[in-house]
């Protein structure tokens, strides 16, 4: 990067206020707050730039839409400045890991392996970002809420003719105390038997098992598979000997 004159940083920065301070010591910065910066980046860097550089007019925010489906404030900004140049993040359009072709991921988790690629092929790799299934959670009340890859709905919007199979359990070992209901969907398409989704309802450690469902959907492995491949930390305080992840994939295969 030595060559550049400036950095230009459009939000999400990642690394706190001591790396906006690392990049302004190496170049100078022109950068724009972003949705996960904390507020100490939000007193130095405005939610929006707007500058010339060697005679164009630049445009810089975090979150400004593309072509066609900008925000009305950003439309409105465009209108009024008519930049030359328009930067803004949070565009980046990833390929679909359980269906070909481009989708977006507007995820904390996706953006820092986004970054890393960036910075790491920047600085002379060849890396490249692979496909995505999204997981997500939420918590709810007292319930979280997972989910990752492909829903019912989403499959019947793409035209995938998708099989869903359902089981209900428990957190833990059913003789440990503080057990919580655990709800596990898992969706397969009917033509391959490739697993392309899961949803969980749970009490508790509802990330752990998304996760591992996610992995088992970026691996492209079949519900068949999942059942006699795929593996699970067992402890009464904290799953089942048969997880119900496993129930729910059985259950899969009786409806496939």
């Amino acid at each position: 990067l030595a060559p550049v004159d400036e950095v230009w940083h459009a939000g999400d920065f990642g690394g706190g206020i001591d790396f906006v301070h690392q990049i302004s010591a190496f170049k100078p910065l022109v950068g724009v707050y972003g949705n996960c910066d904390a507020q100490e980046i939000r007193f130095e860097c405005p939610l929006v730039q707007l500058w010339n550089c060697e005679g164009a007019k630049v445009l810089m925010t975090h979150i400004g839409g593309y072509p066609g489906h900008y925000p009305i404030n950003i439309a409105a900004m465009l209108d009024r400045h008519r930049p030359d140049i328009f930067v803004c993040g949070d565009v980046l359009q990833c390929q679909s890991a359980v269906y070909p072709g481009p989708t977006m991921s507007q995820l904390g988790s996706s953006a820092v392996k986004e970054g890393r690629v960036a910075g790491a092929n920047a600085a002379g790799a060849k890396l490249e970002f692979g496909p995505v299934a999204s997981p997500w959670v939420s918590v709810i009340g007292e319930k979280q809420i997972a989910g990752t890859g492909m829903s019912l709905g989403l499959a019947t919007w793409y035209g995938v003719e998708a099989v869903a199979g359902k089981a209900k359990g428990l957190t833990r070992a059913r003789y440990y105390p503080g057990a919580k209901e655990l709800i596990v969907k898992v969706l397969a398409d009917k033509k391959t038997h490739r697993l392309i989704g899961a949803q969980i309802i749970a009490g508790e450690e509802a990330t752990g098992r998304i996760d591992w469902l996610t992995s088992a959907i970026l691996s492209g492995i079949t519900a068949e598979e999942f059942l006699v491949r795929s593996e699970n930390a067992y402890c009464p305080p904290t799953s089942q000997v048969r997880d119900v992840v496993f129930a729910a994939v059985e259950d899969l295969v009786k409806n496939l």
